[in-house]
């Protein structure tokens, strides 16, 4: 293959807050794989990184029920062991506006400095339906370094990066999901399994790569890590003819930038289907979600806020973030999308009534003085 070939494998988990199981059942799951991460990473140094699927509410989620394990979780993020953000929730482009896409990086911002934490500087976007047209413009303002997207981008570019272009010219390099986020996902196999399986995600990526380096997404939906499984990168890099790295998605950008690649262009909204499922139909499935969504934005965005300027509380932007977080909570692609269980609507439907019962009482206070 090529003894200049650097394979990143970046393990991982997506995690899906509430999908086809509810909001605490998954959270018991999510107790369970941090609890493994807190007790293995520091026991295994040869696996050296995991990537905590670009939240920091996974974190807000865990340490309520384990107090107790904050302190070495925030050492192992310190460390670089555990990377998280750079969101607060993985949210749907095309179901939230560009105010509450912006407010959800934000809210990411503020939950790290409590905790005293750095995140990932990268805009990790692995599973929503689709980019928007402004989205390399979104991501460059926030001063994010690159993008990370899978579904969408369908015929317009087939290399494992390209410069994303937004309609007034603002671009941004992204990483090109093509073997979706679980190419390299263990899915219960053996780790002879495994060897034949990174063997051809090489072999295959190879033909689209546009550096020397290849990124293995080692990792799917609620899935924990093979701790054992980077003791053998050395074995098969020597059998590979290839440098098999446990790694990080920004390790893998840095050294992809430093081979300066000539890129491709992809400029506009990105929904083509043609090579991943866009599923644009959950536009408008559970439309009373949406519009109670809808509603809650205009509240806090356009009322809530330009009148907090006026209170001198601090309890009052206090209970204006709380409200924010339960909107920002029912807005991950998964719980907006109407494509989940009833039982896990009509828990979305609570938490947007409670936002926008948070927001009124607190702009009622505010005009009241």
């Amino acid at each position: 293959m090529g003894k200049n070939i650097k394979v990143h494998i970046v393990t991982h988990t997506h995690w899906d807050r509430e999908w086809y199981m509810t909001y605490e059942i998954f959270r018991k799951r999510l107790l369970n794989l941090i609890d493994s991460l807190v007790e293995n990473l520091s026991k295994k140094g040869h696996f050296s990184h995991f990537m905590l699927d670009g939240q920091t509410v996974v974190l807000e989620d865990y340490l309520e029920m384990r107090p107790n394990k904050m302190d070495t979780l925030i050492r192992l993020i310190k460390e670089g062991r555990i990377s998280v953000g750079p969101w607060y929730i993985l949210p749907d482009e095309y179901l939230i506006s560009g105010k509450s896409f912006i407010r959800n990086f934000l809210v990411r911002k503020d939950v790290l400095e409590k905790l005293g934490v750095e995140g990932m500087n990268i805009g990790y976007l692995p599973d929503m339906f689709g980019h928007n047209a402004y989205t390399p413009s979104i991501l460059k303002g926030l001063g994010l370094k690159g993008a990370v997207i899978w579904r969408g981008v369908g015929r317009s570019c087939r290399k494992t990066e390209f410069l994303g272009k937004s309609l007034n010219g603002d671009e941004i390099i992204t990483i090109n999901l093509i073997r979706p986020y679980s190419n390299g996902a263990h899915f219960g196999r053996k780790i002879e399994e495994m060897k034949d399986a990174f063997r051809k995600e090489v072999e295959e990526l190879s033909k689209h790569a546009t550096t020397k380096n290849i990124l293995i997404m080692n990792g799917t939906d609620h899935e924990f890590p093979l701790f054992d499984l980077s003791r053998y990168f050395d074995e098969w890099s020597k059998e590979f003819e290839v440098n098999i790295l446990h790694s990080s998605l920004e390790r893998y950008l840095d050294d992809v930038l430093k081979e300066r690649p000539d890129l491709e262009e992809v400029v506009g909204e990105l929904r083509d289907p043609k090579y991943e499922p866009v599923l644009k139909d959950v536009t408008s499935t559970r439309i009373y979600l949406k519009l109670r969504n809808f509603e809650s934005q205009i509240l806090y965005q356009r009322y809530l806020e330009p009148l907090s300027i006026l209170s001198t509380r601090e309890e009052a932007l206090n209970e204006i973030e709380y409200g924010w977080k339960l909107l920002l909570k029912s807005q991950p692609h998964d719980s907006i999308r109407g494509c989940s269980l009833d039982r896990v609507y009509r828990d979305v439907d609570v938490r947007l009534s409670r936002s926008m019962e948070v927001g009124l009482s607190v702009m009622s206070e505010i005009w009241s003085r």
